[in-house]
C-alpha cells in the first residue's frame, strides 16, 4: 500500500510516493473476528479429543451434591490431606 503525497519545494509542486510502515508478520494482529472464529476451531477440535463424559457419575455426584451428602467429612480430610501434600512438596 503507497501513499502519493504533494510536496511544496521552493514553489513547485512534486508528487512523491510514500510507502507507510507495515509491522512484521509476529506482531501483525488479526481481526478480533477471525480470531474468535480460530478461537472456537480449536476448542471444537480439542472437545472433540477428550474422553467420553461419563454421564452416570455426573449424575450422581449431582444427585448427591442437591441432597447435601456429597461433602462429607472423609472426603474433607482426604482433601485438606492432599493439599498438605502438595504443599509440603511445593
Amino acid at each position: 500500500m503507497s501513499i502519493v503525497k504533494e510536496r511544496r519545494a521552493a514553489g513547485a509542486r512534486k508528487s512523491v510516493k510514500v510507502t507507510p510502515p507495515v509491522a512484521p508478520k509476529a506482531i501483525r494482529r488479526k481481526p478480533p473476528a477471525r480470531r474468535k472464529a480460530e478461537d472456537l476451531a480449536e476448542w471444537s477440535r480439542k472437545a472433540g479429543r477428550m474422553p467420553e463424559v461419563r454421564r452416570d457419575l455426573v449424575d450422581r455426584v449431582r444427585a448427591e451434591i442437591d441432597a447435601g451428602q456429597y461433602e462429607t467429612p472423609e472426603k474433607l480430610d482426604a482433601a485438606v490431606d492432599r493439599l498438605l501434600e502438595d504443599l509440603a512438596d511445593a
